[in-house]
């Protein structure tokens, strides 16, 4: 799992040393073990526990482990734990995720936020969106636990904002303004998702930015009292960060996978992760603390175990216990049988333990769960299997301190409830390239099914101005409601209609064009689109001028009053197709209900579901390619939505674009003014995405309400960054190499949105049209690529009563576009939407 980067692999990778001890013929001594009777998180008595304060003495920092965060149950026995330990004094629960994120977290409990969606934007998700996680949410909050993390690395929503929340920090300070700002965003940004440095930066430059903030913060901490307690939190955050960052550059443990990767190079992060929680320590003199994590991590001496590897890896705990002599107590937490596997990850049986093993005699003694102190001479020589499962020989005394056993575990649930909804703090979906498809170079003329024989109603569709080929338009006939796509050249053929009917075409970045047709119209039609471009030729232009700085804040300002504040549902009509401008690569449509919670309010928390499907041409088989469009088209109406759901419309981001006004014109009636925009910064936080090198766009704004009508942008991906990562990754067993594996010569995104006014007034989406341009060569295949990718959407019945409230997660299974069965009555009977307003349409010929 990518959270412990350490030890999802440490353990497969114990040598023959290893190996489990050979058999004694002599019969162990009897264990002490101290029956346990539940593990329930909400039972109130703590009757069976109460031995614990004995146990636990005088011990200042509680750490309660496990073997592979894929426990679920062992989540709830650790929450039963705290419960505990809460009564016996202890005030701040730490865990395995973000120092900073969770300094975030706290603060925003202490204003009285929802402590699940601090968690939800500070944890890693393998506890906040584990069902067995979410009683942890009522433990935590002002009158309650405090909470805290320790971990280096990021680990949630609140780490976008670290730079931004330094820079506003350090924004009184003289001098605040040479720290490069950017740069460390972006470096913190990689390292935030891939767990590594770019090399595309220089770690030289980052520490020198570092050092910039760091001189800042050393004064502010020795000059003013009111802010050194801040200041002091800065310095640790920043130096961690700093140190983790030469880890990854100079050592880069995350990309050595799991027959590379060795125990020692987790010694850096554990060093780390054992300094962020002394220094909590040391601010707060009087808080005791639980940590929550993993039993390696929180592991004491391993010098007893017979395993080179293992001795030459420092866990947290070791150095914990030897800053804080007798101040710490190590709990680990073992099984025999069952079923693990973390809340997104693959389940795998728990190895069943071997005779004579710690868990085979634990198991024999009878109860379902229970405690075992481990300072007892039958656990000086035996084998455990503590760690992953991975069954190591030794002296297990120093290890832990205390074993908390189940007979069987049970792997975590996805949360059934939502974490409560965050205001307008979301970012776009991240899109990654994916490998090539196969060179099919058929031709495709596509026909719709009439009956056997008859003459067929054919043509092509044109742009009106360049006479070009109109590839993917949709030609339909209005009465029959039957349609089609056009090929690559723009073909189509039709059943001729018996009776007088209307053919429609249209398609993404034209005007519709429709002709009356009957039984006797001659074939070879011609269909003329005049393009989207011309739709706005005879406006009418004014010479008023404003700043559109002020435009955009009264944009933002008026957000809630344009938007719709509450659930609603929508039916989306969406069509998705791509060319390698030879052949007609795929073209699907399907229908699906949409359900978006507290409507504009709140962002991320869009949902869909999938109802009907319709494939005009199926891609390659085997090319892998195209799993990208199957697994994720359903989802792409959650992302199809600026307005709701990109940073060019959040206050907190207004500063990071330079905005120019354009005329002002005449626009659907209204009057309405344009403005451009271009990001200041190439970040995840101002673009909505990664590895971006330009964000640029237009904006139509109705000058009556302030409501933008539609929106035209443009992201530009960064390919030198993007291929260097490649060539970087590529063949590598890490994780990272599964995502690294295309040469780019060109990827740009362009999306248009248009926006339509209900009768009650609120603005909703009504379309959008996203096309990616990709020209890339694929190293695994040496297949060169250039593609045209395009998919439109459209929102039709909006409706706020009776609504259906949709998961947010549904099953992967159940959002996939292949495989769905046809049922032609309803795509006979049902009526696609007569236009589908797009960007303006990219040429299908080679650039």
């Amino acid at each position: 799992m990518f959270i412990t980067k350490g030890f999802s692999a440490l353990l497969v990778l114990l040598t023959a040393g290893v190996a489990a001890l050979a058999q004694s013929t002599q019969p162990a001594p009897a264990l002490a073990y101290q029956a346990i009777r539940t593990i329930d998180p909400q039972d109130p008595d703590f009757t069976d526990l109460t031995f614990l304060k004995a146990e636990f003495g005088a011990a200042r920092v509680v750490l309660l482990g496990e073997p592979t965060h894929g426990e679920g149950n062992v989540f709830g026995a650790k929450i039963r734990l705290v419960r505990y330990l809460r009564q016996l004094g202890f005030t701040t629960v730490a865990f395995e995720s973000g120092f900073y994120e969770l300094s975030r977290a706290q603060q925003d409990l202490e204003a009285g936020k929802a402590p699940a969606a601090c968690f939800e934007k500070s944890l890693f998700p393998i506890w906040s969106r584990s069902q067995e996680f979410q009683p942890m949410a009522g433990l935590v909050g002002p009158g309650k636990l405090k909470v805290a993390g320790f971990d280096p690395q990021f680990s949630g929503e609140y780490g976008e904002e670290l730079v931004e929340d330094l820079q506003a920090f350090l924004r009184p300070e003289k001098g605040a303004d040479a720290v490069p700002y950017d740069y460390l965003e972006e470096v913190m940004a990689v390292m935030g998702q891939h767990y590594t440095f770019s090399p595309a930066h220089e770690y030289s430059l980052f520490n020198l930015g570092i050092g910039k903030a760091t001189k800042l913060l050393q004064r502010v901490a020795a000059t003013s009292p009111a802010r050194k307690a801040r200041a002091e939190f800065w310095l640790q955050c920043l130096g961690s960060v700093n140190t983790l960052a030469r880890d990854y550059a100079h050592n880069d443990p995350g990309a050595k996978g799991e027959t590379g990767f060795k125990a020692k190079d987790s010694n850096v992060r554990d060093r780390l992760m054992a300094e962020n929680l002394l220094w909590y320590l040391r601010q707060h003199p009087a808080e005791k603390v639980i940590c929550w994590g993993a039993t390696p991590h929180f592991a004491g001496s391993l010098a007893g175990l017979q395993s080179a590897e293992l001795q030459a890896y420092r866990p947290m705990g070791f150095l914990l216990k030897a800053a804080l002599p007798g101040q710490v107590y190590v709990l680990g937490t073992a099984t025999a049988h069952g079923v693990y596997g973390n809340v997104y990850g693959p389940r795998k049986p728990v190895p069943a333990p071997a005779p004579g093993s710690l868990e085979s005699q634990l198991d024999a003694l009878g109860p379902e769960y229970l405690f075992v102190r481990m300072q007892q001479p039958a656990l000086a020589a035996t084998t455990a299997s503590l760690f992953e499962y991975t069954p190591v020989a030794g002296n297990w005394t120093a290890v832990v301190d205390g074993l908390l056993f189940l007979k069987t575990v049970h792997p975590p649930t996805e949360a059934t409830t939502e974490a409560p909804l965050t205001l307008r703090d979301s970012v776009r979906l991240s899109k990654t390239s994916g490998g090539p498809p196969a060179a099919a170079k058929r031709r495709v003329t596509v026909r719709a099914g009439g009956a056997a024989g008859a003459v067929g109603l054919s043509g092509r569709v044109l742009n009106e101005k360049t006479r070009a080929a109109v590839p993917f338009a949709s030609v339909y006939l209005k009465k029959q409601g039957l349609g089609l796509v056009t090929n690559i050249k723009g073909e189509f053929e039709l059943p001729r209609p018996a009776a007088a009917d209307t053919l429609v075409a249209t398609c993404l970045g034209f005007g519709a064009r429709a002709v009356s047709v009957g039984s006797q119209t001659a074939t070879g039609l011609t269909l003329l689109l005049p393009p989207q471009a011309y739709a706005l030729a005879g406006v009418q232009v004014s010479g008023e001028s404003l700043n559109p700085r002020k435009i955009m804040e009264r944009v933002i300002k008026n957000l809630p009053k344009n938007y719709l504040q509450q659930d609603y549902n929508a039916d989306v009509y969406a069509r998705a197709s791509s060319t390698n401008y030879d052949s007609l690569l795929y073209d699907v449509e399907y229908f699906s209900t949409y359900y978006d919670a507290q409507g504009y309010r709140s962002v991320g928390a869009a949902a869909s579901r999938l109802e009907e499907v319709k494939w005009n041409q199926l891609p390659a088989k085997g090319t892998g390619w195209e799993d990208y469009h199957y697994g994720h088209s359903g989802y792409f109406a959650h992302f199809a939505d600026l307005v709701d759901e990109n940073p060019l419309f959040q206050a907190r981001t207004l500063g990071k674009y330079t905005y120019s006004l354009g005329p002002i014109i005449e626009y659907e009636g209204r009057e309405t003014l344009v403005v451009e925009f271009v990001a200041r910064k190439k970040t995840r936080r101002t673009t909505g995405d990664y590895f971006d090198q330009g964000y640029t766009g237009k904006l139509y704004i109705n000058h009556a309400d302030y409501a933008v009508t539609r929106c035209e942008v443009e992201w530009a991906r960064d390919t030198v960054r993007l291929n260097q990562l490649t060539r970087k990754y590529f063949a590598r067993s890490g994780a990272a190499a599964t995502s690294w594996h295309s040469i780019h010569r060109d990827y740009r995104i362009r999306q248009t949105i248009t926006y339509q006014q209900q009768p009650d007034g609120h603005y909703f989406v009504n379309t959008t049209a996203q096309e990616w341009i990709e020209k890339h060569k694929n190293l695994a295949t040496g297949q060169h690529m250039e593609k045209l990718s395009v998919l439109s959407l459209q929102f039709t019945n909006i409706r706020t009563a009776g609504v259906a409230v949709l998961p947010e997660r549904p099953p992967v299974a159940s959002m996939l576009l292949k495989d769905k069965p046809l049922h032609e009555e309803f795509w006979r009977t049902h009526q696609r939407p007569s236009a589908v307003v797009g960007a303006d349409q990219l040429k299908a010929s080679k650039q």
